[in-house]
């Protein structure tokens, strides 16, 4: 994982449901970057998507 990457989860493992929004001022990039990060997550399975658009938030997911 990335540095991004990780620091997303950390972020999330704090505040559980978060916004793509929230992580712009927290990692400091654009919202695009964003939203490449949590969809590369989302992706490899560590976090979910619940919502569509700009009502999405972002937590990670449950692990077994």
């Amino acid at each position: 994982l990335s540095i991004q990457e990780e620091t997303v989860l950390n972020v999330l493992s704090v505040n559980e449901n978060l916004k793509s929004s929230d992580f712009t001022e927290v990692l400091k990039v654009k919202d695009r970057r964003v939203r490449i990060i949590l969809k590369g997550l989302v992706d490899k399975g560590y976090i979910e998507n619940i919502g569509h658009t700009t009502n999405s938030i972002y937590r990670l997911t449950k692990q077994k």
